[in-house]
């Protein structure tokens, strides 16, 4: 949408010559307010299965998204869009708290079309398709560079570059998230009868069968699909793993009493 089509008034578009960083705030905040609009009269009209379907999209597109222990060092670039780095990232992603939603929402299918299916899983690039494009998203035209942002990164100090900006995208992300909740909560039956993670709980459970069994496992046609996005271990979390870890080496190593 252009930035006619979008400004209410004369008075906006006369921004633009008096006071051109307020010009496009108010083009900004005019389209982020006429897309909410439309999203919102487009969920009022869903039907109750198309909710739920919605809903358990987002859970499975959620789960791509990893912070896991294992991911450590520099070849893993940090969660910086919101505080806490990542930790329950997948959670805040589902329930618009995190400004990734309003990217996925922004960007919609494609992206993850061109790291899953258009981009060659041969080339480097191709696993960070997505992570590289939101952080890219996220800095906007922020006049500090990624690579310079991520090399000075603490957690501690975590700070947003445009928080007026993210603010709004976040806030109307989580409206349209509640909205979609609120909607998928109405109907005939419950959403835990279509809960995906019994399927993959029952799906580890046959291959675990399989191999206690001899037999030879079901051949994977799809895993050379790069189906995860991957960011940097929070280091909160990754810290606490450690602590635990500890914790249960010491007991292990006390001697047991045989009494």
């Amino acid at each position: 949408m252009d930035e006619k089509s979008v400004l209410k008034s004369a008075t906006d578009l006369a921004w633009k010559i008096v006071h051109p960083s307020r010009f496009r705030f108010e083009v900004f905040r005019q389209r982020e307010d006429l897309v909410l609009k439309r999203r919102m009269k487009f969920i009022e009209k869903l039907g109750d299965n198309q909710a739920k379907d919605y809903k358990l999209m987002f859970m499975l597109l959620s789960s791509a998204f990893r912070t896991s222990i294992s991911n450590l060092g520099e070849d893993y670039k940090p969660w910086i869009f919101d505080w806490g780095c990542g930790i329950d990232g997948q959670r805040l992603l589902r329930r618009g708290n995190s400004w990734l939603t309003w990217f996925v929402l922004h960007e919609g299918p494609d992206l993850f079309w061109n790291q899953w299916w258009m981009q060659s899983p041969d080339l480097p690039q191709t696993k960070n398709y997505i992570r590289d494009r939101s952080i890219e998203a996220w800095f906007g035209k922020s006049k500090i560079t990624p690579e310079d942002f991520i090399r000075q990164f603490l957690p501690r100090e975590w700070n947003d570059v445009n928080e007026k900006w993210h603010g709004i995208q976040r806030e109307y992300a989580h409206k349209v998230q509640k909205a979609i909740e609120e909607r998928a909560s109405k109907g005939t039956y419950t959403f835990s009868s279509v809960n995906p993670i019994l399927y993959f709980t029952q799906y580890a459970e046959c291959r675990q069968l399989r191999e206690e069994s001899g037999v030879p496992p079901v051949k994977e046609v799809l895993s050379h699909v790069p189906f995860h996005i991957e960011f940097r271990c929070p280091e909160e979390l990754f810290q606490k793993f450690c602590t635990l870890r500890q914790e249960r080496a010491v007991l292990l190593s006390q001697p047991r009493d045989e009494g």
